[in-house]
């Protein structure tokens, strides 16, 4: 008697189906050696006609990836070939998406005034929220020195190897 997977094999659509969804479990499940400590930050979601789609809620991630996309594209190489062999599927690019403003929030504290008041400014956001991340005892990065951190390092740093 054939296994189910066989089975699923066999007909043409399931055996996509079942292709992809063992290919974005080897994705999901290698995605901190893939990304690296941008992992936290950046949600693998699809691949679809040879794209490995990102989703983040962040904006300033999608830069961080472009700069580091070639890199992240071989470590991928590596990785599917490793588990799938030569004939392993073809990811050429990646494309990241920011999630909706509404989600954008959640690593925002409600409750904080600067996020309930619309008239200001996103610089002076951005100031009130070092102010609190100081604060909580973040410092300034110990390599770039341009971002906030619970550590020694920000996450820009610490994935380019400084």
């Amino acid at each position: 008697m054939d296994s189910a997977f066989n089975i699923v094999a066999k007909d043409k659509i399931l055996g996509k189906l079942a292709d992809h969804h063992r290919l974005m479990s080897v994705l999901k499940t290698a995605s901190q050696t893939l990304l690296g400590q941008l992992h936290r930050h950046i949600e693998i979601v699809d691949v679809r006609d040879h794209v490995l789609i990102l989703e983040t809620a962040n904006p300033i991630w999608v830069s961080e990836i472009r700069r580091y996309e070639k890199m992240i594209l071989s470590r991928l190489i590596a990785i599917l070939e490793q588990r799938f062999g030569k004939e392993h599927p073809k990811i050429l690019s990646i494309k990241v998406i920011i999630l909706s403003k509404r989600s954008q929030s959640k690593g925002l504290v409600k409750n904080e005034a600067y996020t309930q008041d619309k008239g200001v400014s996103l610089e002076e956001m951005v100031m009130r929220e070092n102010k609190i991340k100081l604060e909580k005892g973040y410092v300034w990065c110990g390599s770039c020195g341009d971002i906030l951190t619970d550590q020694k390092l920000c996450a820009f740093c610490r994935s380019s190897g400084y």
